[in-house]
């Protein structure tokens, strides 16, 4: 999958990066971003729809990371539940301790969030693996979408990718 740099102003860029790239032993090489979301796990080979056209996705699953959201446990209508979301670095990489996470929520009907937007201090980091619960509430029964737009890091001793993807889980609630 080829990465490509994201454009914005120099100043916000140049932050951004010494953000993202505060992690890694070298910070010697720039951090590429992708904005572009993966299509769906059971998208065949080949038929992949064009970036701006492809759906949020409960997996991506890249040569340098796996990302999921999850549920957790059960839920039930006026009650507080979680869905997590995992990201485990692969080969090379681990999770970058010192990026900011963030999970911008999508609004959904039936659904109160703990806020709009979900951060570090939402995260726990283990090695090459970073969970991040996003707790909501749904007020009925039936399907909801949980679904948002994730920033993460992932690093190699050589570089840092900085990632946003959009993610989706539909769960059932009692």
């Amino acid at each position: 999958m080829k990465r490509s740099p994201m454009r914005s102003s120099l100043g916000g860029a140049f932050a951004f990066c010494l953000v993202g790239l505060a992690g890694c032993k070298h910070a010697d090489a720039p951090a590429p971003e992708t904005t572009a979301p993966l299509p769906a796990a059971n998208a065949s080979a080949g038929t992949a729809p064009p970036a701006a056209a492809a759906a949020a996705t409960s997996e991506v699953h890249d040569e340098d990371y796996d990302l999921t959201v999850v549920p957790d446990g059960s839920y039930a209508t006026g009650k507080s539940g979680t869905v997590k979301i995992v990201l485990a670095a692969k080969g090379a990489y681990h999770v970058n301790d010192k990026y900011p996470y963030k999970f911008k929520v999508k609004d959904a009907p039936g659904v109160a969030f703990k806020g709009p937007v979900f951060t570090r201090d939402d995260v726990s980091i283990e090695g090459k693996r970073a969970t991040m619960n996003v707790e909501f509430t749904p007020d009925s029964a039936g399907q909801k979408t949980i679904a948002g737009l994730f920033q993460f890091s992932v690093c190699s001793a050589d570089q840092c990718l900085v990632e946003k993807r959009d993610l989706a889980l539909d769960v059932s609630v009692n």
